[in-house]
């Protein structure tokens, strides 16, 4: 048989060769099932421990090292083992997706409105005013549609018919939600005005001041084109207008609380022949759903047609019942 030459010059069989490879071999596989316990963690530092994982979650990894015994490391420093990154990545997009379905899950707000006012005496007057609002609210965006109906009389005759409604569309820009954009339809009806109805599509954006329960301060500006049909047959008009729009809320005390909503419209031919719509409100819950509203309406019209009167204010006592 074939003899190997070793550097010492000695002379061994191959025999004895193949016999310590086994050997080393085997010893080998048994160091390797005794410690198949063992895992090795890489640091993103580049160090290396070797032991048993204890227990392993997203912000802690332990490890029993027989040479350092148990050691607690934190997971922003472990480069591997990486499936518990993975895992937390997966839960991370469950819960953006939960948050996500929060956000397009609909809060629905429906409102009626109902106001009387009736005085006898020397002068016999009664006045009504029925109100409807639907809102549709989300995290990300808002539906609102809202119309109001006025009737007065005086000695059984009508000396007041007015009408308004509006149907708008908001969408936040980001999550922050503080800057939005809107659309916005409103529409204008009032008989002794001259007013046969008014159309006024706009758009523009608005911004929060204030968001907190007890305090919200919302402004507006938006930009859109009026167009005007008069009850006697006078032609109709239409024009470009500018409207900023002031809302603010705040809770007085328990169960109390004021309200204020301002909008002015200002014709981009000549802003002195501006219309304003204003109400300002104390409201009090009387229970979770019914409310007791006490309201200042304000409306002024610079270039008002006609015998109708440039100023017109009334106060109104409205019982709410929300659902």
């Amino acid at each position: 048989m074939k003899l190997l030459k070793r550097s010492s010059g000695r002379f061994i069989d191959l025999n004895e060769r193949l016999q310590r490879i086994i050997i080393g071999t085997a010893i080998l596989a048994l160091t390797l099932a005794v410690g198949s316990g063992a895992e090795e963690v890489l640091l993103k530092n580049g160090d290396r421990i070797t032991g048993t994982i204890v227990s392993d979650n997203a912000s802690v990894l332990k490890i029993q090292s027989d040479a350092l015994g148990m050691l607690s490391i934190d997971r922003a420093f472990v480069q591997s083992p990486a499936y518990i990154q993975r895992k937390v990545s997966d839960e991370d997009r469950q819960e953006a997706a939960e948050e996500n379905n929060k956000r397009r899950a609909a809060e629905w707000l429906r409102k009626l409105s109902l106001g009387y006012q009736h005085s006898g005496g020397n002068t016999r007057r009664t006045s009504g005013r029925l109100g409807v609002q639907l809102n549709r609210k989300t995290e990300m965006d808002e539906w609102t549609a809202r119309t109001s109906l006025y009737y007065s009389s005086s000695e059984n005759k009508m000396d007041a018919q007015k009408s308004y409604g509006f149907l708008r569309y908001a969408h936040f820009f980001s999550e922050k939600r503080i800057w939005y954009h809107f659309y916005k339809l409103e529409i204008d009806h009032d008989r002794f005005a001259n007013i046969d109805y008014r159309l006024l599509p706009l758009t523009g954006l608005g911004y929060w001041f204030s968001d907190a329960s007890n305090n919200k301060l919302i402004g507006e500006l938006a930009a859109g084109y009026e167009l005007t049909s008069y009850r006697d047959g006078s032609p109709s008009s239409d024009q470009a207008v500018l409207t900023p729009h002031i809302i603010y809320q705040k809770q007085l005390f328990k169960g109390f609380r004021f309200e204020a909503d301002s909008v002015m419209y200002f014709p981009f031919e000549s802003f002195e022949q501006y219309r304003l719509r204003s109400e300002h409100s104390f409201v009090h819950a009387l229970t979770e759903k019914i409310s007791w509203r006490i309201s200042l309406i304000d409306e002024f019209n610079a270039a008002a047609e006609g015998d109708a009167k440039k100023n017109d204010y009334r106060v109104v006592y409205t019982l709410e019942y929300g659902f």
